[in-house]
């Protein structure tokens, strides 16, 4: 298109949505040929109104986007900003009925036996199934990955307190164990791993200390932390 303000469609892959004015209404279309109640379909006002498209609903966002170099639209599913399901179709009216499906209480469970384009994480599906918290702790403790942490992982996992929180590495030398998986500020475990010694800082006490031994920091952080969690 001639227009710079405006994102270009490649009108090969994607001719109905050059003829319609863009992915929003041509999805809207295909959600009315498909027989869904997708009025609410949305799209940008700005550089790319014409490849992306979204549904807000009670239970999280959908958004769709062209791709380039072949015609398929993926489609992501997020709540709260956190992807939850994610795929790709090159179906308008497939999508639209995936979307009215999320929107109408459909489970991820539900989701990806009705829709096998769409995909989750094990952890988003153990959100759903309401076991987090273990998932968490068998992936961390498994994964290879995770090696120069593990005696401090295993450490937290056998500690009565520390084993109720939701445990994550970074960069392999932090370990973080938080009260809620998705806000830090809820009250957290750090230790530090460095040249064979480690360091514990905790929420609930300002100062850093260091400890020698990955059960001795898993002790330190372990009677700081309240007994409500």
């Amino acid at each position: 298109m001639s227009d710079a303000s405006v994102s270009p469609i490649d009108t090969h892959l994607y001719p109905d949505l050059a003829e319609q004015g863009g992915l929003g209404p041509a999805w809207r279309n295909a959600a009315r040929r498909a027989g869904v109640d997708l009025e609410e379909i949305s799209w940008p006002d700005d550089f790319f109104r014409l490849n992306y498209a979204s549904v807000a609903t009670a239970s999280g966002r959908i958004d769709l986007a062209t791709a380039a170099n072949r015609r398929v639209f993926s489609m992501n599913v997020s709540v709260d900003g956190r992807p939850r399901l994610w795929g790709g179709s090159d179906d308008l009216e497939l999508l639209a009925r995936a979307a009215a499906a999320w929107r109408d209480g459909s489970t991820i469970r539900e989701m990806i036996a009705a829709f096998p384009f769409l995909e989750t994480s094990r952890f988003e599906q153990a959100r759903e199934d309401g076991n987090l918290l273990d998932v968490l702790w068998e992936f961390h403790l498994g994964d290879p990955g995770y090696e120069t942490m593990r005696p401090v992982l295993r450490a937290a996992h056998d500690d009565p307190r520390l084993s109720r929180l939701y445990p994550s590495v970074t960069h392999e030398t932090l370990a973080r164990f938080t009260v809620d998986p998705d806000d830090r500020e809820n009250g957290q475990v750090a230790i530090w791993h460095h040249a064979g010694r480690y360091e514990v800082e905790t929420s609930w006490q300002a100062t850093t200390r260091p400890a020698a031994t990955p059960a001795e920091a898993v002790r330190l952080a372990s009677v700081e932390i309240p007994d409500t969690y």
